[in-house]
């Protein structure tokens, strides 16, 4: 009996759920109960457990208004700290390139400088703010887009304003400035996040309510997404939600120790429980929709509304049949290959003497094909020696192995037919770079699909018309998520999304990926 009393007094001390947990247990033992004290620590429980329901709201919008405050200050310390280590390398560069004194860099209303750049910055957090970037979270290369043409617009109105008004104040102050924002806010963001978690405030427990295919789709994808901290609680189907809630979405979202709920949910489950969906739209709970878009492009619809309707249509548009898509895409090509290219020279020079010591060619030729079915001879540095054909013959007639991998993915690991120097060059995708030609004579593109051959096509079965619509690419989606460690239907698969869900933007974010890609190494051989 004493054991009995002293239970019951620590359990007058129990303020959450957790603590409760251990009395759940031993309530399974109800010899070590009197049948009162059961009754009265189960009521606690359920008096406990309505109060962290009721609180549970105004808990997550604490939480989130911290995790918010704290990307704000982020962004407004990359502006101050892009400021001022401007200040210091244009001084640098003052004095030491252009030998002028530090007042020449400074000239007339620094006060007056430094306010409107103060209110330019103030202007692009607004604009973060209007484009989501404190409310949810974003995937770093979305968010980098809006980076970049925040800094570009301020830079642009920077300018303007100080031509208006005539300043002499520095310009390589004002563009580094600009320029430095750039790379300074997704890192600060990111060391904001790193704290947040240190102190347990960055992880967002995520339960995803559904079931079948679009429920395991929205938890893989958010498992993936680990930078943006979503910590997957559980998966639950509605109708398990609905015996489970008591009536309250507050209960659940508390008993699930849940601070967002994804609905992945099917045609059926919608119709059948409208009113509590209804309910949960009601809480203010924070919750998102994945709706079933199976093979449809996810970035490639236009949101059309209706006033005073519940109707959303979603109008399918395909970016790269616009005509207007398809000549940024083919100007953008041309610029920077022609640049490369003029840059790249010398080490076309170098790169040729090398392979030519083996008496073979320098350009290897093979036939790929191009948009709407075109063939055509992608160029390539010779990486295999002059009899290479004779020497796969003989691996594949003597290697089991590696017939069965030749068969899989039309590469070999561990190829015979390569030369010291093409392994330096194919490892370093080293080799791909003469496909610059390619592009000036719009065969190719830097950013595409991966150039197959007439066989190859037939792999892509029905998707082969998505392979068709564009030029294949330098480099892709492909190359930048594991390249030839992945499988050949993973890569169909991503070819298929980049053509559906292009923009401009995802050639340029691809093209800065394929940097650490190349230089890592990474799933080349």
């Amino acid at each position: 009996m004493p054991n009995v009393v002293w239970n019951i007094q620590c359990r007058k001390r129990c303020r959450s759920i957790a603590e409760f947990n251990v009395v759940e247990q031993r309530l399974r033992q109800p010899s070590q109960f009197s049948t009162r004290a059961q009754h009265w620590t189960t009521s606690r429980m359920h008096q406990v457990q309505a109060i962290e329901a009721a609180t549970y709201p105004a808990r997550l919008s604490r939480l989130n208004g911290v995790r918010q405050s704290a990307l704000v200050f982020a962004d407004v310390l990359a502006l101050a700290v892009a400021f001022l280590l401007a200040a210091v390398l244009s001084l640098a560069i003052n004095e030491w390139v252009f030998e002028r004194p530090y007042r020449d860099l400074l000239g007339d209303g620094v006060g007056l400088r430094l306010a409107q750049f103060g209110c330019l910055g103030l202007c692009m957090l607004l604009w973060f703010q209007s484009r989501g970037h404190y409310r949810r979270r974003l995937p770093l290369w979305s968010a980098m887009q809006d980076v970049v043409v925040g800094c570009l617009l301020g830079l642009l109105t920077d300018g303007f304003l100080m031509f208006a008004f005539k300043s002499d104040f520095s310009r390589l102050w004002l563009g580094q400035a600009w320029l430095l924002t750039v790379p300074l806010t997704p890192t600060l963001r990111r060391v904001a996040a790193v704290l947040l978690d240190a102190y347990g405030l960055w992880q967002l427990p995520v339960v995803v309510v559904g079931s079948g295919r679009t429920a395991e789709s929205a938890a893989e994808a958010l498992r993936l997404e680990r930078s943006l901290g979503y910590n997957i609680v559980g998966v639950r189907p509605l109708s398990a939600v609905e015996e489970d809630m008591a009536g309250s979405w507050d209960a659940f979202y508390a008993r699930e120790r849940a601070q967002l709920a994804v609905l992945a949910l099917s045609d059926a489950d919608l119709a059948e429980h409208e009113d509590l969906i209804a309910d949960l739209t009601r809480s203010r709970l924070p919750f998102a929709v994945a709706p079933t878009l199976q093979g449809l492009p996810v970035l490639g619809f236009d949101r059309i509304y209706f006033f005073s309707r519940d109707v959303m249509l979603l109008a399918a548009r395909n970016n790269l049949a616009q005509p207007l898509g398809r000549a940024l895409k083919f100007a953008f090509d041309m610029v920077a290959a022609s640049t490369l290219t003029l840059l790249l020279i010398p080490v076309f020079l170098v790169f040729s003497l090398l392979i030519m010591r083996d008496g073979g060619p320098v350009v290897y030729r093979h036939r790929r094909i191009g948009r709407n079915g075109r063939a055509f001879d992608c160029l390539k540095f010779r990486t295999m020696a002059p009899n290479a054909e004779q020497l796969l013959q003989t691996l594949l007639a003597t290697d089991p192995a590696a017939a069965t991998e030749w068969r899989e993915t039309c590469k070999l690991k561990h190829d015979p037919r390569v030369t010291p120097f093409g392994r330096f060059l194919r490892a370093s995708s080293l080799d791909e770079l003469l496909q610059l030609f390619n592009v000036l004579r719009g065969e190719m593109s830097l950013v595409g699909p991966r150039p197959v051959t007439d066989g190859e096509l037939a792999l892509y079965g029905r998707d082969a018309s998505y392979y068709l619509e564009t030029r294949p690419g330098m480099t892709g989606l492909w190359q930048v998520s594991g390249r030839n460690e992945i499988s050949y239907d993973e890569r169909v698969r991503l070819d298929v999304w980049y053509v559906k869900n292009w923009t401009l933007w995802h050639d340029v974010a691809i093209l800065v990926r394929t940097i650490p890609v190349v230089w890592g190494r990474l799933g080349a051989y």
